[in-house]
């Protein structure tokens, strides 16, 4: 029975979607599932990918859907109308409507009035009513993607038509039989005296004064008469007056022509107004273009109907499918008992097109449904053996054993070569023992074959621990079964079979979307399409038998001679059609050839370039006046034919190409806009010629770089378009490009920002870690110098190392600053002296002078001095060591303010602009980007940082610095700092302090380190008791705040505390003084960290602490720091 059904439906299906299919049969739809049972989800899913369709999500929720709608553009969404969230389904099916126009197919088990007319109001393109059938799911879909077309392609009719009267020189009017305006160009509002949307659903009545007719309505009587009077009369004039809607009145001249029916009633009116007397031979011929534009609509409607019609006819096939299946389903299903079986395995084989997971649905419905199956297992063939390949209820040990069984042994080979059903109900008395069996406790056995196409492929075995469990209608059952698993399996194999029928379908003659005809070697006609037989306007049975060579305009002499010789040929020719007019076509000629090669005749390919050519023609006279509206575009814009010829060009392009107009029409766009891959520099695909071949649309890579005729490269962002006739056909394009250089270097800048940023973070952490490292070498390194004689050889390599250890830590320190610019104090300062000062000091002593254009108006800054006089000095160095002649060095300052809109990646305002010039080699263009780069040198002994630290300080400043390079002309840096208009402050008198240390407590004097580093607190503990302190330990804050109270309880205080700043995964330095505070609010304390940018080393004081250690640091400098703050006077008050 369901395979009879199956078969019914792949036949309904295949000739009652074919059509539909055809027009877009190579392309996948994307089907969007929304739907909030997970189960049912992925069953459509599956069911969809069966069928051919592209599932790129399931979601389950309204709002998820608006949003993958937009993402994924999708051809077509099923959805669930009632879904979980704010949004249901039919809300949300109509945003998708509204905003995509992308059709939607309602989901529901709802079949409530309410519900239905709520879901019709949104105009949903189907239904589908829970539970489907694939089938039917398979016609809504089709119906649904070929009717969205259908309509689409209507809408894109009229608006071609809308659009064709716009450039009408004439007012045209469209009304209805009743004389009211459906349509209305610009020209004719223009004479009316209004917009169009007032205009459009008035009567003429009411706009034109036509005789006995003035102030009524004017319908199909008075027009008919006009129109018919214009046909007798030649096609000459009518005068009305016309009523414009500021109230004056214009006697003017009109045409009134009807449009009618296949039956010849009559449908509306065109009235076209003649913005010139002497307009009369113009408007005659765009009349005749309108009448061609409404019969293409009218065909269009017509296609429409035939397509609904053949909907129609699928829908009443497929309900009398549906009858002919509840028929035969009422009729397995009759016993109340075994309904839940068959409804299950059915609905699981046709919800997967996978045997594996077929067989495993099946296996659980027969285990839940039969009372006595105590153990399920189906098994497949495979080479010579039965593979177990689903199976419920068996132990482990039976599955090891039983997992794959070589041919011919036991019952399941039997059952398979004897290709039918063996029912065993004593397997201990008809079988012999079996220690496997007798452990499963197997007392009655079923076994049924699995067939497909006529050949056994497997069987399903169900074992029962009771004697004589099943009866012969379970046997019967099972048997049903056992079909099901057939149709599954030949249901995988139909489809490909399905597919390729298709295919071979899609690919028939007659459906060729241009004319074809075919001939023998009599040149007779023996086949030819509708298509041909609509371009020349003569039916298709007499075309067929007329000698080839009569059809003129198609063919001749020569041409088909040279099809006998094995030679193709194309040309284009003027045909006269029986309709009396001429039609411009592209004929091509190619031979026919049998399996051996021989000549069997020939083929004409035939395609009507009627409207091609005349828009042609018009275009070519438009040409120019349409090139002064171009020049105006503020992109360059280049417009060619279907040869890649430029035909037009503006003013920008010229500017961008270096090509002047004159020079670049009617040559190919490719040697005017060559374009090459910056990255590659491998020539780039002209999209022009990509354009015209495929109708492709789009932009270019981001890497796209355009030769200009002098050779410059400029960076250049471009899309290109076809350009299309009124029936679709690519005519040109057009290319519309900018120069996006200058835009790039914005980019770029912004990504050498990110770039700097991440290696800033990269190089703080860094620097941390390697401060803690140094410590203890320099902490070790300087204790060991304590047990050395000075005199001796090993003291002078320990202070060497000492010595490296201070230069690793001057490295850290230039790492820092390059990450965050280091510790920053600002303060109002004069640009002018600073530079003169750190220029001067980076040249001295060497062979290259500096000279000064500072004027004396130059504006201060609020800068960290320090900061950006190392800046300044590292760039003056690098341009120093780019001059091994000597030579001079120019540094140049200016006030400057940024205007808005400036390219430079920097806020608007004043800025002190400096420029440091120099007379060096320069650098090459390669090197040019990577300047400021971290570690990035051409010298020998160069770190790479000087330029990356001066970058990240001016940077860190809201500053912008820029370089200028080529190789052999020197370099000028550019440096912009945000300049204030506050005084410089005078610099108070510094007034020396007596010395306030006082001598520490004694050698009783404790000290508590808190520092996460094992080596750290190993070396604290040498210095601080080599110091000869007490001291304690904490790894962590917590720890350190425990110790303190206890040591307060005890009346055994800590006399200053150590904390380092960062541990990680425990409590830093920075909460615990907090904590401490809270203890002991006159606790004395020392931070220490190899962060010494962080705002905790910068202001120590302001979150408690008395002193500052910056890591690494020596025997000295710690000694120094403790005695420091132990000795210094407490000013907490208490």
């Amino acid at each position: 029975m369901w395979h009879s059904y199956c078969s019914y439906s792949a036949r309904s299906m295949n000739y009652a979607i074919g059509a539909s299919r055809r027009d877009n049969e190579m392309a996948t739809e994307k089907v969007l599932v929304v739907e909030d049972e997970e189960n049912l989800a992925q069953y459509i899913k599956f069911t969809l990918n069966s069928l051919g369709y592209y599932v790129p999500a399931v979601v389950s929720s309204g709002e998820d859907a608006i949003k993958k709608t937009g993402e994924l553009k999708p051809d077509l969404v099923l959805m669930d109308i009632v879904l979980k969230g704010e949004i249901d389904g039919i809300e949300a099916a109509e945003q998708i409507r509204t905003s995509f126009d992308i059709p939607v197919i309602y989901l529901t088990g709802y079949t409530d009035t309410k519900t239905l007319k709520r879901a019709n109001i949104e105009e949903p393109f189907g239904y589908l009513l829970k539970p489907f059938q694939k089938r039917e799911l398979h016609t809504a879909i089709e119906a649904t993607i070929y009717k969205h077309r259908m309509v689409r392609k209507l809408n894109e009719s009229q608006m071609q038509l809308a659009s064709m009267l716009e450039i009408l020189e004439d007012g045209l009017i469209v009304s209805d039989k009743g004389g009211y305006i459906t349509l209305v160009n610009a020209v004719a509002a223009s004479m009316i005296g209004g917009n169009k949307k007032d205009i459009i659903g008035k009567n003429l009545g009411e706009i034109f004064q036509l005789g006995d007719q003035m102030g009524r309505n004017i319908g199909d009587g008075y027009f008919t008469s006009q129109a018919d009077d214009n046909e007798a009369n030649g096609g000459k004039h009518n005068h009305a007056v016309l009523t414009r809607f500021d109230g004056m009145e214009k006697e003017i001249k009109y045409r009134a022509i009807s449009t009618k029916d296949e039956k010849g009633d009559v449908t509306g009116f065109f009235i076209v107004l003649p913005r010139f007397a002497e307009s009369n031979h113009s408007s005659d011929e765009l009349l005749r273009e309108h009448e061609g534009l409404k019969i293409r609509l009218q065909e269009l409607s017509a296609e429409l109907e035939e397509a609904k019609d053949a909907l129609q006819l699928e829908m009443n096939e497929r309900i009398r499918a549906e009858e002919v299946f509840r028929q035969h389903f009422a009729e397995l299903s009759r016993k109340n008992k075994y309904q839940t079986l068959i409804r299950a395995l059915t609905h699981n084989i046709h919800k997967s097109l996978k045997v594996e997971e077929v067989l495993e649905s099946a296996v659980e419905v027969i285990s839940n449904s039969l009372d006595n199956a105590d153990n399920v297992a189906i098994f497949l063939v495979e080479g010579q053996d039965a593979v177990l390949k689903a199976h419920k209820g068996y132990p482990d040990s039976f599955l090891e054993r039983m997992c794959r069984i070589t041919y011919p042994k036991g019952t399941i080979w039997k059952t398979i070569i004897e290709g039918k059903a063996l029912y065993i109900s004593h397997l201990e008395q008809q079988m012999a023992s079996d220690t496997e069996r007798e452990k499963l406790g197997a007392k009655s056995l079923m076994s049924l074959p699995i067939s497909s196409r006529g050949t056994v492929i497997g069987c399903i075995n169900v074992h029962s621990t009771r004697e004589n469990a099943f009866n012969g209608e379970e046997l019967k059952l099972l048997e049903a079964i056992a079909k099901q698993l057939e149709i599954a399996i030949d249901d995988a194999e139909g489809a490909e079979a399905l597919r390729k029928s298709e295919e071979r379908y899609r690919m028939s003659f007659n459906q060729s979307p241009i004319g074809l005809l075919l001939f023998d070697k009599e040149f007779k006609i023996t086949h030819c399409n509708e298509r041909l037989s609509e371009i020349i306007h003569y039916p298709q049975e007499k075309i067929i038998g007329l000698d080839v060579r009569n059809l003129e305009g198609l063919s001749s002499s020569p041409e088909m001679n040279r099809v006998f010789e094995g030679e193709s040929s194309r040309f284009e020719a003027i045909f006269e059609a029986n309709t009396a007019s001429k039609l411009w076509l592209s004929v091509s000629l190619s031979p026919l050839r049998g399996n051996g090669g021989e000549i069997m005749g020939g083929m004409v390919v035939v395609e009507d370039i009627t409207n091609r050519k005349l828009i042609e023609d018009a275009f070519s006279q438009d040409k120019e006046r349409l090139s002064v509206i171009l020049q105006s575009i503020a992109d360059g814009l280049i417009v060619t034919d279907t040869r890649g010829k430029i035909i037009i060009m503006n003013k920008v392009a010229e500017d961008i190409t270096g090509w002047h107009k004159d020079e670049a029409l009617d040559k190919s766009v490719e040697g005017i806009f060559l374009i090459i891959n910056k990255r590659t520099r491998k020539l780039s695909e002209n999209p022009v010629d990509k354009t015209i071949k495929t109708g492709w649309t789009g932009g270019l890579s981001k890497d796209t770089v355009l030769i200009t005729r002098n050779k410059e490269e400029k960076f250049v962002s471009a899309s290109s378009s076809p350009i299309r006739d009124k029936e679709g056909k690519i005519i040109g394009a057009v290319l519309v490009f900018r120069d996006i250089t200058e835009r790039k270097k914005i980019d770029e800048e912004l990504l050498k920002n990110q770039k700097t940023e991440s290696l800033s973070t990269l190089a703080e952490g860094i620097a941390h870690d390697f401060n803690n490292i140094l410590t203890g070498i320099l902490g070790n390194v300087s204790l060991a110098k304590m047990y050395v004689n000075p005199n001796d050889k090993i003291y002078k390599r320990l202070t060497e190392a000492e010595r490296s250890c201070f230069k690793a830590a001057h490295l850290t320190k230039q790492l820092i600053t390059f990450s965050t610019g280091g510790p920053s104090t600002r303060k109002v300062t004069s640009v002018k002296e600073l530079l003169k000062v750190s220029t001067s000091f980076a040249l001295r002593g060497s062979n290259v002078k500096g000279q000064f254009y500072l004027p004396e108006d130059l504006w201060s800054a609020e800068i960290d001095e320090r900061q950006i006089s190392q800046a300044i000095y590292n760039l003056v160095i690098n341009a120093q060591q780019a001059m091994d002649d000597g030579g001079v060095i120019k540094v140049t300052a200016e006030n400057f303010t940024m205007a808005s809109g400036s390219e430079l990646p920097v806020k608007d305002g004043r800025y002190v602009k400096i420029t440091i010039e120099d007379e060096g080699v320069g650098i090459s263009e390669e090197n040019l980007s990577r300047v400021f780069d971290p570690y990035f040198t051409t010298k020998h002994k160069g770190s790479g940082l000087g330029l990356a630290t001066a970058y990240s300080i001016v940077r860190n400043h809201d500053g912008y610095i820029g370089v200028e390079s080529k190789l052999g002309a020197g370099t000028k840096v550019y440096v912009y700092i945000p300049a204030t208009e506050e005084a410089i402050p005078l610099e108070e008198e510094i007034i020396p302090e007596g010395s306030t240390e006082k001598a520490p407590y004694g050698n009783k004097a404790k000290i508590l380190v808190m520092d996460d580093d094992e080596i750290i607190r190993k070396v604290a503990a040498e210095i601080i008791s080599h110091i000869g302190y007490e001291v304690e330990f904490a790894k962590e804050g917590g720890e350190a705040v425990e110790l303190y109270r206890k040591a307060k309880e005890m009346n055994e205080p800590f006399d200053l505390v150590i904390l380092d700043l960062t541990v990680p995964g425990g409590m830093g330095g920075r909460e615990t003084i907090n904590k401490l505070l809270d203890l002991d609010p006159g606790i004395k304390a020392i931070v220490s960290s190899g962060y010494s940018n962080d705002p905790v080393i910068s202001d120590f004081q302001k979150y408690g602490f008395k002193g500052v250690v910056n890591k690494p640091y020596s025997i000295e400098e710690l000694g120094k720091k403790i005695r420091e703050v132990i000795g210094r006077e407490n000013y907490i008050t208490n």
